[in-house]
């Protein structure tokens, strides 16, 4: 599976084991970079789905799946057959 970053700082953020901004507290990183790597190792969004801790949802026609309690990603993928492009939009406060 190809993983494809829309924003520099979340490709940095799950590459770079010493990523640290103000942004982000660094419990949030790393629950980040656990919550992308389940995302990768699934072949399809049903199997995502099976996951219940990512609390995987549709929105809007990409999707959201839960870092934190309070944190989410937005993602999309190419197919909902076989995933082989995941791509990471956006890591947002669920509640802002």
């Amino acid at each position: 599976m190809q993983l494809l970053f829309k924003n520099k700082d979340l490709e940095e953020m799950y590459y770079n084991d010493d990523y640290t901004t103000k942004r982000y507290h660094q419990y949030i990183i790393q629950e980040y970079r656990e919550t992308v790597f389940l995302l990768q190792s699934v072949r399809d969004i049903q199997s995502a789905w099976k996951y219940r801790s990512l609390n995987v949802e549709k929105y809007q026609k990409k999707y959201s799946a839960r870092v934190t309690k309070w944190w989410r990603i937005l993602f999309s993928i190419d197919t909902e057959k076989t995933i082989t492009i995941l791509t990471i939009e956006k890591l947002t406060n669920h509640y802002e």
